[in-house]
C-alpha cells in the first residue's frame, strides 16, 4: 500500500467535497476511491471523516492528518520544481576542476571564440588536484578534470584521457633573497630554506613526485591563491615552485627564477572526462576545442 498516494486522494476528496468530482479529478473510478479510503482508515486504525448529509466532515484526527496531507503536496511540488531547476542550470554549465598550469595559462585566451559561441553558458572552476580530480569526475561533482594525467597504473577505466602539453614546476625567490644573486642552489641550500607551498583547495594527500620533496617542518606558508603565494614570496625569505606556466606572471611582479641542482620533471597535462560529458554538446565542444588548440598551448 502506498500510503502517500492515499494521502493524496484522501487531499483531493477534502477539498471536493465529493466522491464523485475528485474520483474525476483523480481519474480513477468512484469505488476505487471509496475503497482506498477505507483502506486508509483500516491502515491507520481510525475513522477520518463521516457523512452529513451532503457534506463530508473531518473527524479530528482526519483535520490532522489533512494539514500533513497538504504540506507533503506542497513539498512534492517544491522538490520537483528544484529538480526541474537543477536540471536546467546544469544543462547550461560546465564545471571544471583543474590546476594552476591551466587556469594560469593560455586557456581562457584561446578558448574566447567557444565563450562567445556558447555566451548562454555558466562555466564553475575549481582549482584541484589531479587525484581529487579524478574522484570527483567518477562521483559526478564536475564535468571534465584539466590536469596531470596519472601514470596509466593510477588511471580509472571509467575515464578518458588526453595529453595536451608538457609542464614542471619552475624556482622562484624574491629579488632580495640571498638567492637571487647566485641563481643555482644546491640541494644543502634548498634542504635548509623555508617554502611557500601553493595549494589545491582540495588539499593533497599523497608527496607530488613532480615538486621538491621540501620537508614538512620547513614549510612556512601554505597557501591557496596564486596572487597570495607570489606576495608572499616577494615580502619573505621563502622559496617557492610554481607550474612553468606562471612564469611570465611571476617574473612580471618581481620575483626571480632560479636553477638548482634538483632536477625538476617534465610531466604531462591533459583533459579527463566521463563518456557523459560527450552526450551535451557545449561540454563535447569544450573538449573537442581544447583537443583542436593542443599545439598551441604547447607553444
Amino acid at each position: 500500500m502506498y500510503l502517500h498516494k492515499l494521502f493524496h486522494q484522501f487531499k483531493v476528496l477534502v477539498d471536493e467535497q465529493s466522491f464523485t468530482r475528485a474520483s474525476d479529478k483523480l481519474c480513477i473510478s468512484q469505488p476505487t476511491l471509496t475503497l482506498n479510503i477505507q483502506r486508509l482508515e483500516e491502515h491507520l486504525c481510525v475513522k477520518l471523516l463521516v457523512r452529513h448529509k451532503k457534506e463530508l466532515l473531518l473527524t479530528h484526527i482526519g483535520e490532522n492528518l489533512y494539514k500533513h496531507a497538504c504540506l507533503l503536496e506542497r513539498n512534492y511540488n517544491q522538490a520537483i520544481q528544484e529538480l526541474d531547476y537543477l536540471r536546467k542550470v546544469k544543462r547550461y554549465t560546465v564545471t571544471l576542476f583543474c590546476g594552476y598550469a591551466w587556469t594560469h595559462g593560455k586557456l581562457f585566451n584561446l578558448l574566447d571564440d567557444y565563450l562567445k559561441k556558447h555566451a548562454e553558458l555558466k562555466v564553475v572552476l575549481k582549482n584541484v588536484t589531479s587525484d581529487g580530480g579524478q574522484t570527483a569526475l567518477m562521483a559526478g561533482l564536475c564535468d571534465i578534470v584539466l590536469g596531470a594525467i596519472p601514470p596509466v597504473e593510477q588511471r580509472k577505466k571509467e575515464l578518458n584521457y588526453v595529453a595536451i602539453f608538457n609542464t614542471q614546476f619552475v624556482l622562484f625567490c624574491s629579488a632580495s633573497h640571498p638567492f637571487a644573486r647566485e641563481r643555482f642552489v644546491t640541494h644543502a641550500q634548498l634542504e635548509a630554506s623555508d617554502w611557500i607551498m601553493l595549494r589545491h583547495e582540495d588539499r593533497e594527500n599523497n608527496p607530488d613526485p613532480y615538486r621538491y620533496p621540501c620537508h614538512t617542518d620547513r614549510i612556512r606558508f601554505e597557501v591557496f591563491s596564486v596572487a597570495s603565494a607570489i606576495s608572499l614570496t616577494r615580502a619573505s625569505d621563502c622559496l617557492i615552485m610554481l607550474p612553468v606556466q606562471l612564469q611570465s606572471e611571476v617574473l612580471r611582479q618581481g620575483l626571480v627564477a632560479l636553477k638548482s641542482e634538483f632536477e625538476f620533471q617534465q610531466y604531462e597535462t591533459g583533459l579527463m572526462f566521463t563518456d557523459e560529458a560527450l552526450l551535451q554538446q557545449h561540454k563535447k565542444d569544450l573538449i573537442d576545442t581544447i583537443i583542436s588548440l593542443k599545439l598551441k598551448f604547447s607553444s
